[in-house]
């Protein structure tokens, strides 16, 4: 056959179709075949993990049947990086998670009510949560035990204030469970009793404190300051000179304006100290005085030197006067920049302190 006579590469002859066909029929069942054997095993594994899955959330619940928190708990903790994204998992979590608080809530409250502390008692017992089937059933019975128990309680305390004559206790004490009491009558009628001699000591206490800081403004030595319109009142006890070692407070009240406090503390010697700092020992506790070397000055004449602050007192200056006024032994050291030197708050410096407190609040209260 010469070349010529050949067929076309492209034509079809009946054996090529049929190898096509066959081989196209091989590749079609292998792939299918590898679809059908791999998409098996994947739901093999699908349903294998679901099944395990279903047993983790099956023995959590038996967990939660015995009660037994700290277990589920922890069967949680170590399965998280297992189940962390499931939702069911993260709403199990959520379940155990409220158990817990619940339980820990009903701790308290029992804690509480073996203390006698039953109006605390009661609301803790009232966070025991309703999924919570272990306690909340005792907690329901509970709730009203404690409540019987905290209005019996009540009227017994009020009436050992009564008999004292402390009505304002009293009437607090009975004032502690007024929701809880209900229709008592025996509650009522000794509420009823209790309120207008409660008002009518209210008042008498409050003429008192009144009369005390009236008493101790008038008692102030007072001078004024007519360029600026400041009056200023400092107690008695307070050195008229500045060479004087003192601590103390007074006041300072424009016309027309809030009066203000103001603190003092002033080291006085023949020799300079450079007072950097001071601490106070009150009782054997000790305190920083709080106050930054810049803020000390410094002066002197007639052979004596003093050093001093004397500025607007914090909250905690306040809180350390308080401790002072009422302390057995007070001592204040002020270090220098070389040395240092201790000086004791005597008890009149003490007075002096809570006359100027008492004269603070007559201002205040518009008594002066």
């Amino acid at each position: 056959m010469s070349e010529d006579q050949l067929p076309p590469v492209n034509s079809k002859t009946p054996l090529l179709e049929k190898l096509k066909t066959g081989v196209n029929k091989k590749v079609i069942f292998t792939v299918v075949g590898l679809l059908v054997a791999t998409g098996a095993a994947v739901g093999v594994s699908n349903i294998q993990a679901a099944s395990e899955f279903n047993s983790f959330v099956s023995k959590i619940d038996v967990l939660l049947e015995k009660d037994e928190l700290d277990e589920a708990q922890s069967e949680l903790n170590a399965s998280k990086e297992s189940y962390g994204e499931k939702a069911d998992y993260k709403r199990l979590v959520a379940r155990v998670s409220e158990l817990v608080k619940s339980n820990d809530d009903f701790r308290t409250a029992e804690d509480y009510f073996s203390n006698g502390r039953y109006v605390d008692s009661i609301s803790y017992y009232k966070k025991v949560k309703e999924t919570d089937k272990a306690r909340i059933g005792k907690s329901t019975s509970k709730i009203e035990e404690a409540t019987k128990l905290a209005v019996a309680t009540a009227i017994s305390k009020a009436k050992d204030f009564f008999a004292k004559k402390d009505y304002i206790n009293a009437l607090s004490s009975l004032s502690e469970v007024n929701s809880l009491a209900g229709n008592s009558e025996e509650f009522k009628s000794l509420k009823d009793e209790v309120s207008p001699l409660a008002a009518e000591q209210v008042k008498r206490e409050e003429a008192a404190k009144n009369a005390k800081y009236v008493s101790a403004l008038r008692s102030m030595r007072i001078s004024k300051d007519k360029f600026n319109g400041i009056t200023f009142y400092k107690d008695r006890s307070t050195p008229y000179y500045a060479n004087y070692s003192t601590f103390h407070l007074y006041i300072g009240k424009s016309s027309g304006s809030d009066p203000y406090l103001r603190f003092v503390v002033r080291y006085s010697d023949d020799d300079w100290l450079f007072v950097e700092s001071a601490e106070i020992n009150i009782d054997g506790s000790r305190y920083d005085l709080n106050v930054s070397s810049s803020e000390w000055e410094r002066d002197n004449g007639s052979g004596d030197i003093w050093e001093w602050i004397d500025i607007v007192p914090s909250d905690y200056h306040l809180d350390l006067v308080d401790k002072i006024i009422n302390s057995r032994s007070a001592v204040i050291r002020f270090y220098g920049s070389q040395y240092r030197n201790d000086r004791t708050i005597s008890s009149s410096q003490k007075n002096g302190l809570k006359n100027i407190l008492n004269a603070y609040e007559a201002l205040k209260r518009g008594l002066g």
